[in-house]
């Protein structure tokens, strides 16, 4: 007889784990992925490690803002661009028309009130102009204040982490064991 003969073959999927117990081994997977991940964040305890990760999320929600804030910045760039460009043509339509006025001496009434009615367009655009130039300044200030916070975290974290490992260094020297022959 071949001893060979009436053997099943091994089925394509592990037959080592049963098919309940392949979801709780993979949460545990997870959870002991995460737990390294904390465990191995600069911090000596475990409060001061969720901090840590707390912070990088905060972090994250900054440097989004100051992206956000940038182009806000470019919108309000343009818009004032454009409230220029709309302001240097009614000037120049007030200009003409103030012209025309000062010219015919007999001016009738329609064309004061169309004049005065440029005037005041006129007179908001400088306004929103100078509206619009308050809001980009202001949007360029809490821009600079975002990204001074940045720079203050940042050198907050430096010296942190160099205490670490300063604390590190002091807590488990390193002793040099000789080779054994």
């Amino acid at each position: 007889k071949a001893p060979y003969s009436k053997a099943k073959a091994p089925s394509s999927r592990c037959s080592w784990l049963p098919p309940s117990a392949r979801g709780p081994l993979a949460l545990a997977t997870v959870l002991a992925i995460l737990s390294f991940i904390v465990w191995t964040l600069p911090a000596p305890t475990l409060l001061g490690k969720l901090d840590l990760l707390r912070q990088s999320w905060r972090l994250n929600k900054v440097l989004d803002d100051a992206a956000e804030l940038r182009s806000k910045i470019k919108a309000a760039d343009l818009e004032k661009a454009n409230l220029e460009q709309a302001l240097v043509s009614e000037k120049a339509r007030s200009d003409s028309l103030s012209e025309r006025f000062s010219a015919s001496n007999g001016t009738t009434e329609s064309s004061k009130t169309e004049l005065s009615n440029q005037q005041d367009m006129a007179e908001g655009l400088r306004s929103s102009n100078q509206q619009l130039q308050g809001e980009l300044d202001a949007e360029r200030t809490a821009r600079l204040q975002i990204l001074h916070q940045l720079q203050q975290l940042k050198r907050t974290e430096l010296e942190e982490l160099k205490e670490v490992g300063q604390l590190d260094r002091a807590i488990s020297p390193v002793t040099l064991v000789p080779p054994k022959p």
